[in-house]
């Protein structure tokens, strides 16, 4: 079974999404599941993905707002995938509710980059094997413990695509005995998130330029000298679903560097504002261990900068 893509709030926080966009896709994914499950021997979610909330350590913000560190780990059996917060041609993102969470201000779901994965269905975004989202959880009183409480809807891929529930919680403060063990997978797994980075073109791996044409996105980009795994990811605000990019050329400039232009398609917009002049676009660069991420903003006549 394939689970068709849905692109509710991909854009914004991943603590802001609500969860009305999910549970019709849901319901017919779990009544297709279970017709699919009379006629063939399909495994119970619980033997393909394990789900454990971790506690991490505490942190003061150059603002001296403190901060606690949290983690979202999954272990998945061989084979099993689970899914980015864009899910590419078809798939479930994960949706996040941290309803019932007590001295609790804001969480923040941090991504580990992808990877890109081909099935009938075309090109996926996700994870395999073994994944840790990273927690950044902001106190309302920071004298007091968090009671962390998290209900995520998500899916979990093998030969069939099945929704999946996790229901978990977990008191977070910083005068707690805290599980080194933890703290080491949400270290390993922080240094995996992409790094914020500004549209200059001064570092070895680099967005140089965007320019929207129609109903295609032309992206030029710098990528380190004999890089050759290098794949990029590029978001848009509600609405917008981008596909796949399509290498148009590569060239090298003076410091060895490699030039690349690609097509990414506009897949989809929203009917009600379709412009591209002001248009909001997150892309992620992705070569070996380095990752970053540049948000630009279209100006009137569809580029950046």
């Amino acid at each position: 079974m394939t689970i068709k893509k849905t692109h509710k709030n991909r854009f914004a926080s991943v603590q802001g999404r609500t969860r009305a966009g999910f549970w019709p896709v849901l319901i017919a994914l779990a009544v297709t599941c279970f017709q699919v499950q009379a006629q063939s021997s399909i495994k119970p979610v619980s033997e393909l993905a394990r789900l454990s909330l971790l506690e991490g350590g505490s942190e003061t913000l150059a603002s001296d707002r403190p901060v606690l560190w949290g983690g979202l780990e999954f272990r998945l059996a061989a084979h099993v995938k689970t899914y980015w917060r864009t899910v590419g041609d078809s798939g479930l993102p994960p949706v996040f509710s941290w309803t019932g969470s007590r001295n609790l201000q804001s969480v923040e779901v941090l991504w580990p980059v992808p990877s890109r994965f081909q099935d009938q269905s075309g090109s996926s975004i996700g994870y395999y094997d073994h994944l840790v989202l990273p927690l950044k959880i902001t106190p309302l009183d920071p004298k007091q413990p968090v009671q962390l409480k998290l209900s995520l809807d998500y899916a979990v891929c093998e030969t069939l695509c099945m929704p999946a529930r996790f229901d978990g919680s977990l008191t977070l403060s910083p005068r707690s005995t805290r599980n080194t063990a933890s703290q080491n997978l949400i270290r390993e797994a922080l240094a995996k998130v992409p790094v914020p980075v500004v549209l200059d073109g001064q570092s070895p791996l680099s967005l140089l330029a965007v320019t929207a044409q129609d109903k295609t996105l032309l992206l030029e980009t710098a990528w380190p000298a004999g890089a050759k795994d290098g794949d990029m990811f590029v978001e848009g605000p509600d609405g917008w679903v981008f596909g796949s990019p399509v290498p148009l050329s590569v060239t090298q400039d003076r410091a060895g560097r490699i030039i690349r232009r690609d097509r990414v398609g506009i897949e989809e917009k929203p009917q009600s504002d379709s412009a591209l002049s002001g248009l909001e676009v997150v892309v992620t660069l992705a070569s070996g261990s380095t990752a970053i991420e540049t948000r630009v903003t279209l100006d009137k006549q569809g580029r950046a900068p």
